[in-house]
C-alpha cells in the first residue's frame, strides 16, 4: 500500500496515527449514498420547545415551576414540594401541534445529593388529548446526574406527552431540562425558497 500526498497546507504533510483495518465479514459494505440514508434513519433532531406548554397540577417548590424544564438551561429547575408516600406526580407537555416523536430526554437537577432524581417513569402520548397510548412503560433510570435518553420502539404521532414518575429520590421530583426528538428524516415544518430580487 502506498499513500501519496498530493496537496498540503503550508507545504507540510503531517500524520499523527494511521490505522489499517482488515475486512470484517460481519459488516456490509454500502455506497456513500446508502450510508447517508441509513444514518438519517437512525438519527433524531430536537423539536423546538420554545412554544411548548407544560401542565402540572401539584405543588411546586418556591419558583421552581415546570416551564424551567424547557428554558434551555440546566441551571434552572422544576421541583415539587415534598410528596406523600406512594404519590406519583405527572405532567403533560403540549407541543402545540402533532409531531412524529421518537425520543425523550431528561436531565436531572444538577445537585450532588441527587435530590428529586427520577428512578422509574412511564411516558404516554396522544395526538388529540383524548386517545392516549403508552410509549415507554416503567422505565428504570439510574440515580446520577447524566442526561437520560428514552427511545421509543417506533416513532409516534403526538401533540401531547405525559410523563408519570412512579419512583423518585428524597420525596421530591425535580428536573433541570427535558427534550423531545423527532427522526432526522422527518419532513421540515416549513420550506423557504430564495428568489432573486
Amino acid at each position: 500500500m502506498r499513500i501519496e500526498v498530493i496537496g498540503t497546507r503550508g507545504g507540510y504533510g503531517t500524520l499523527s496515527e494511521l490505522y489499517v483495518l482488515s475486512e470484517n465479514p460481519e459488516f456490509t459494505v454500502v455506497s456513500y449514498e446508502e450510508f447517508i440514508e441509513n444514518d438519517k434513519m437512525g438519527r433524531v433532531t430536537p423539536i423546538d420547545a420554545r412554544d411548548f406548554e407544560i401542565e402540572f397540577t401539584g405543588l411546586n417548590w418556591n419558583n421552581a415551576t415546570p416551564d424551567k424544564m424547557i428554558d434551555g438551561s440546566s441551571t434552572t429547575i422544576w421541583q415539587t414540594e415534598e410528596l406523600k408516600n406512594g404519590e406519583e406526580p405527572y405532567f403533560v407537555i403540549d407541543m402545540k401541534k402533532v409531531y412524529n416523536v421518537k425520543e425523550f430526554t431528561y436531565t436531572p437537577r444538577q445537585t450532588a445529593d441527587f435530590h428529586g432524581c427520577w428512578l422509574n417513569v412511564t411516558i404516554s402520548a396522544s395526538a388529540d388529548n383524548d386517545n392516549w397510548f403508552t410509549v415507554a412503560e416503567n422505565v428504570a433510570l439510574e440515580k446520577n446526574l447524566d442526561t437520560k435518553k428514552i427511545v421509543f420502539p417506533e416513532a409516534v404521532e403526538a401533540r401531547y406527552i405525559e410523563v408519570l414518575i412512579h419512583e423518585y429520590y428524597a420525596k421530591r421530583v425535580s428536573c433541570a431540562e427535558i427534550g423531545v426528538y423527532q427522526p432526522a428524516n422527518a419532513e421540515p415544518d416549513e420550506t423557504y425558497v430564495l428568489q432573486p430580487a
